[in-house]
């Protein structure tokens, strides 16, 4: 559901130094930037993303979080509890 959102260049794993920061690379790898951690109080959900140049980061995840809310809920039936975002680079 991120990487379907406008904004989203692609998704990353977690940076390693801020070189990574500013990156002109593209993976689509749907599993790589996403973590599912699943507790008895619901689920919880990290992502690391690499948003286009220009845009409005704060707006980008509104919809990251509201749009992986309603998937896995209506796709599970479980509570996602966080949607965790971590914006590791920006693509020029």
């Amino acid at each position: 559901a991120a990487n379907e959102v406008d904004g989203v260049a692609s998704m990353s794993a977690p940076s390693s130094g801020f070189a990574d920061m500013f990156s002109r690379k593209s993976n689509r790898n749907l599993t790589k930037g996403v973590r599912v951690n699943v507790t008895e109080g619901g689920i919880d959900i990290d992502l690391y993303i690499i948003v286009e140049y220009g845009i409005s980061i704060v707006e980008v995840c509104k919809i990251i979080k509201s749009q992986v809310c309603y998937k896995i809920e209506s796709m599970t039936g479980a509570k996602v509890r966080r949607v965790n975002i971590s914006v590791e680079g920006i693509r020029v």
